[in-house]
């Protein structure tokens, strides 16, 4: 009987440095935990501190400062944020007596307070959802928050007081929405990177049902109207409790509804990085649904009436430095382009989704085509991936089995939408929405400002047109235009641009002034009188697109 021989020495040396990896790995791992539990020492609603000059750059510090619960009766006074989190599975952390996920409950009541004490009954209502490497985290008196809430009270801030800001005296609050998005202490750096696949992983996770109901019922509570509707005698009731919407519900018809109009919040959703793809996976099947059902509604109550009007689920939604696949975005625009959605609130197109970011986006650009380059390996190995060919064949009716997209520009056509077989499903895999040309809208080109020409000042400055260009603006040294791309696939009220870094430096540094500035022109203005939005506020479908009752 032989003896089992030992190990090599250096076969051990091997075996004990895999051992303390993972007990390094353990000891450097970031929780998955809740931040914001409510309490006295964490709150879920806090006031927003006097913050550092913009722009916050990536993983910046902030002086030490306290958060204090917020004062929700002094809303106009200061802007305040709302805490709501997500763990690895997309499910809520916290739930109160009847079930119901308490940091929501607390959200919804920041909301009523917020259209109560808005002057004229129109707050603004700002959602963010970050991406990987960030969480809820909070520093107190260290000054050690996460980068990206230091960053969006940077922003609430800026809104609220700047004195540019067209929402300088109105309410303006905050939602955070956070989950775990990063899985290793930055102080690992190289194994914090090697988490992208797990993240994203996690991302899509969170984009389910928990988040859809939250952002469903986020945007919901800013949309209702208790008591607001004249009954069939005429008798108007007052409009909640804001003085302001009450005199505007006395001029309603008997019968008419004021959720379509007068004191309504203008609410904007921000997704970042991976927190786009979160954002994304929640909202796209939800807001499909929803214009369906709308349709179907108002198709039948108009007695068939062809045209009908839809209203987006929220006013805007912008994806900054998407971390999702286009193929994310794909069906998406496709559904809007044969449908024929149109969205011209004010006369001319505006976007419902925005999907903007840098050509220095580093991590986007170049990070994503790495990450995704092992599994679409399997996924060609598999034949999951259909190909294209740009001279494949479309019969007589137009239609095509090959892998296509759909086009249609109500600017060249009010009719007709067509496909084109130019990009693979493997295209759409390999990158993100905004770094393909091909998917673009809107170019945004930019040209020195010659000198001793007029300027607006040192601070960056865009003014809207009336049609096209979109906007123009003056952006340190450069002045901007945004207009729509001559012979587009992409006319839907999916926005698709991409700028310089300019005016988004990189991946991670999007809280700035020029920034800021860039995107507010797309955000619906709080109107000047009171008298609420324009009378069309919605998404229209064609008459050929029409399905049967």
């Amino acid at each position: 009987m032989q003896s089992e021989r030992p190990l090599p020495a250096n076969f051990r040396a091997l075996w004990w440095l895999f051992a303390a990896s993972l007990v390094l790995l353990e000891g450097c791992q970031i929780p998955n935990r809740m931040y914001r539990t409510g309490d006295a020492a964490h709150p879920a609603v806090i006031e927003v501190p006097p913050p550092p000059s913009l722009p916050m750059v990536s993983g910046a510090a902030w002086p030490p400062h306290p958060e204090p619960q917020c004062d929700e009766g002094k809303l106009l006074d200061h802007p305040c944020v709302a805490f709501m989190e997500f763990d690895d599975f997309g499910e809520v952390w916290q739930k109160g007596a009847t079930g119901h996920p308490e940091q929501l409950n607390r959200i919804k009541g920041l909301i009523y307070k917020a259209k109560e004490q808005d002057p004229k009954g129109q707050p603004l209502i700002l959602l963010f959802v970050h991406g990987w490497k960030h969480n809820a985290s909070e520093g107190k008196a260290s000054g050690g928050d996460d980068s990206n809430i230091i960053g969006l009270e940077t922003e609430l801030n800026e809104l609220h007081s700047g004195e540019s800001s067209k929402w300088s005296g109105h309410v303006v609050i905050g939602i955070y929405i956070s989950w775990r998005g990063g899985l290793i202490s930055p102080f690992w750096p190289v194994a914090q990177n090697f988490t992208y696949w797990n993240r994203e992983a996690t991302a899509a996770r969170v984009g389910n049902t928990s988040m859809t109901e939250a952002l469903i019922e986020i945007a919901d509570t800013a949309r209702s109207q208790p008591a607001c509707m004249a009954d069939k005698d005429g008798k108007l009731p007052p409009c909640g409790h804001n003085p302001v919407c009450a005199a505007a519900s006395q001029r309603l018809l008997p019968g008419q509804d004021a959720s379509n109009s007068l004191c309504q919040p203008k609410v904007v959703y921000v997704g970042h990085s991976f927190g786009a793809l979160v954002m994304e996976r929640a909202l796209s099947q939800a807001t499909i649904t929803r214009m369906e059902n709308e349709y179907n509604v108002e198709h039948t109550l108009k007695k068939g009436e062809l045209t009908v009007e839809v209203r987006p689920l929220v006013d805007l939604v912008i994806y900054v430095n998407s971390a999702a696949a286009a193929i994310e975005s794909k069906q998406m625009m496709d559904y809007l382009a044969y449908s024929h959605y149109i969205y011209r609130p004010y006369g001319y197109d505006e976007p419902v989704f925005l999907s903007v970011t840098s050509e220095a986006d580093i991590a986007t650009g170049v990070l994503l085509k790495v990450g995704h380059a092992v599994p679409l390996l399997g996924y060609k190995y598999n034949g999951s991936m259909r190909g294209n060919s740009p001279s494949a064949t479309i019969d007589e009716k137009g239609t095509t089995s090959s892998y296509a997209r759909v086009c249609f520009d109500p600017m060249q056509s009010k009719v007709n939408s067509s496909v084109r077989t130019d990009l693979s499903q493997s295209d759409y895999f390999m990158t993100t929405t905004a770094h393909k040309e091909q998917l673009w809208s809107h170019a945004v080109t930019a040209a020195p400002i010659a000198p001793g020409s007029p300027s607006t000042g040192p601070d960056p400055s865009c003014q809207r047109g009336a049609g096209d260009p979109y906007m123009s603006c003056n952006i340190g040294q450069k002045y901007y235009t945004v207009t729509t791309v001559q012979g587009r696939c992409n006319g839907t009220p999916y926005w698709v641009l991409q700028v310089d870094k300019d005016i988004i430096p990189d991946h991670g540094t999007i809280f700035t002034k020029r920034l800021l500035a860039f995107l507010m022109p797309f955000v619906p203005s709080p109107p000047s009188d009171g008298e609420g939005p324009p009378q069309n506020p919605s998404m229209a479908v064609k008459p050929q697109d029409a399905p049967p009752i």
